[in-house]
């Protein structure tokens, strides 16, 4: 038999020092808005919701084993909350490629039209940068602005930067030094 540790043990220490950088990165890379303590308590509870919902259905430990042995004491759903593709039943997993395509297109739909997410699908043109000028000195992804005959990012206009906390600025390319850090 397998025994897992508590949640609590596996929250803490060597996975937060690598979750907090993850989550920082992948904040940035879609600009998502930073999170409040209440934002966080919900997103906390629906993973441990979803977890033991996996656990219930996909695995088949029983609501007992859930508790004790994952240490999880929220309910598992006992209806599959997605809809389901053709040919899928209730709580199959999917293939990597149909999740990643319908988590794009439902991401796509939730994001502020007004500041699109730094290219989607066009990773290797993302533009992190580091502006300075007068006392400020800004590091982040450039999310809104002209772009050149090539969709580079025109870095001598008018262009926004949304940095790891999800703060924006509007800069003035021709007023600043901007370096491109990748």
């Amino acid at each position: 038999m397998i025994r897992y540790p508590p949640s609590s043990h596996i929250s803490g220490g060597a996975l937060g020092s690598i979750m907090a950088p993850l989550n920082a990165a992948i904040t940035l890379r879609y600009g998502l808005p930073c999170w409040d303590e209440e934002t966080h308590r919900a997103h906390k509870w629906a993973d441990r919701t979803a977890a033991a919902s996996e656990a219930k259905h996909v695995v088949g430990w029983s609501d007992a084993d859930i508790r004790d042995r994952l240490d999880i004491a929220e309910a598992p759903l006992r209806r599959d909350p997605l809809p389901r593709p053709a040919g899928y039943t209730a709580w199959e997993p999917w293939p990597a490629s149909l999740a990643a395509r319908l988590f794009l297109s439902k991401l796509g739909e939730l994001l502020d039209p007004a500041i699109p997410p730094p290219l989607l699908h066009e990773a290797d043109k993302l533009m992190h940068v580091l502006v300075t000028g007068g006392c400020d000195e800004i590091e982040g992804v450039v999310v809104r602005g002209d772009r050149d005959g090539e969709g580079r990012w025109d870095l001598d206009g008018v262009f926004t930067v949304r940095t790891e906390t999800g703060a924006l600025f509007n800069v003035k390319g021709w007023a600043c030094s901007t370096e491109i850090l990748s």
